[in-house]
């Protein structure tokens, strides 16, 4: 009883015309992960900077490698 297919789940197979993501919902998405990763890296490296001496701080190509090394799973699961 707990194992009968329910007719109210739709299938995931593209063929038997369920949903599907289309390339801008991908692009979208891969933008979205760029831009939120970025909000969140370079002000709290901003943050970090303004507590640290002149030759600790983090220079802003650590902090883009910083950035997108982050991505590599988020872009991973978007795609």
């Amino acid at each position: 009883a707990l194992l009968q297919a329910n007719p109210q789940v739709e299938s995931c197979d593209p063929d038997a015309g369920g949903s599907h993501l289309g390339a801008a919902f991908v692009g979208l998405t891969l933008l979205l992960c760029l831009v939120s990763r970025a909000c969140a890296i370079f002000p709290l490296a901003g943050v970090v900077n303004a507590c640290r001496s002149a030759h600790k701080r983090i220079a802003f190509k650590e902090q883009a490698v910083i950035w997108f090394s982050g991505l590599r799973g988020a872009i991973a699961l978007a795609l």
